[in-house]
C-alpha cells in the first residue's frame, strides 16, 4: 500500500531557500548562516511567509505571482530576502517565497490572516519550526 504524506509532513519536509545569500533552511534543525545573518541586521526572528497556493489550493502560476507582488507591498517594513519553498515530494511545484527579517510570530501570523502562508519561523539560536497562518 502506498501512503501519501499529509500536508504537515510535506511542509516539514521542504527546503525553504534563498539565493543571497544562500541559504537552505530546514524545519527543526539549527542555522547558524542564518543567525549570523540575523546578527548582521540587528533582528532575532524571521518567518519563511508565500503568497502562492493559500489553503494549499492550487492557483495558476500568474495568479500566484500577482499575490506575491501584493504580499511583497505588505512586506516594506522589513528586510525581505526572495526565496522559494522546495519540497522533496516531486509532485509539488516549488513556490516563491520571501524569508522576513525580524518579523513577529504575532506579525506573521496577521499577515497569514490576509491570505499569505506562513510555512516556517525561527528565532535567533533557535531549531525552525512550522506554524500554520492560513
Amino acid at each position: 500500500m502506498i501512503s501519501h504524506p499529509t500536508l504537515q509532513q510535506i511542509y516539514e519536509q521542504t527546503t525553504y531557500a534563498t539565493d543571497e545569500p544562500p541559504l537552505s533552511i530546514r524545519i527543526r534543525c539549527l542555522h547558524p548562516v542564518l543567525d549570523d545573518v540575523l546578527a548582521w541586521c540587528q533582528s532575532r526572528s524571521w518567518a519563511f511567509i508565500t503568497a502562492w497556493n493559500p489553503g494549499s489550493r492550487p492557483l495558476t502560476i500568474s495568479e500566484n505571482q500577482q499575490r506575491n507582488t501584493d504580499l511583497s507591498k505588505e512586506l516594506k517594513p522589513w528586510k525581505v530576502l526572495h526565496g522559494r519553498g522546495i519540497p522533496d515530494y516531486g509532485d509539488w511545484t516549488p513556490e516563491e517565497s520571501f524569508l522576513v527579517l525580524g518579523i513577529s510570530e504575532e506579525e506573521a501570523q496577521s499577515l497569514g490572516k490576509d491570505g499569505a502562508g506562513c510555512r516556517s519561523i525561527w528565532e535567533f539560536n533557535q531549531p525552525a519550526r512550522l506554524i500554520w497562518c492560513s
